[in-house]
């Protein structure tokens, strides 16, 4: 696969890998946290810049996505940990193998300011 895309930017560089990801999910004292173990490859030249969402159904605790940057021609695993207030009166512990996470490439756009670094005397 490196080979085919190795020239790709963007969305088309990076591929999240479910078969090599998992969750482990653990509510403590009314918060909810989630440890995750991402695959991520980045097959293109350049450095990615990702939003890595976990499952977050509408009726789920909100999670908030985690920004990363993903060198070139990476296949690295990222350790991830989410928080959210939990609103559920029992304590649990859970596993998740091939967790559903949504990978969004950062489309970030340069902007040039030039400055007048000219100094004038009055």
């Amino acid at each position: 696969m490196f080979l085919i895309k190795r020239n790709a930017t963007g969305s088309e560089a990076v591929e999240y890998i479910k078969n090599k990801s998992s969750c482990n999910y653990e509510t403590m004292d009314d918060q909810l946290n989630m440890d995750c173990s991402v695959k991520v490859n980045n097959y293109g030249k350049n450095t990615e810049l990702i939003f890595i969402y976990p499952n977050n159904n509408d009726d789920g605790p909100g999670f908030k996505p985690k920004k990363l940057s993903v060198p070139p021609h990476s296949q690295k695993i990222y350790s991830i940990n989410y928080t959210a207030a939990a609103d559920v009166d029992y304590s649990f512990m859970s596993e998740t193998d091939s967790p559903n996470i949504k990978i969004d490439v950062v489309r970030e756009r340069l902007h040039l300011v030039v400055v007048d670094t000219k100094m004038k005397s009055y």
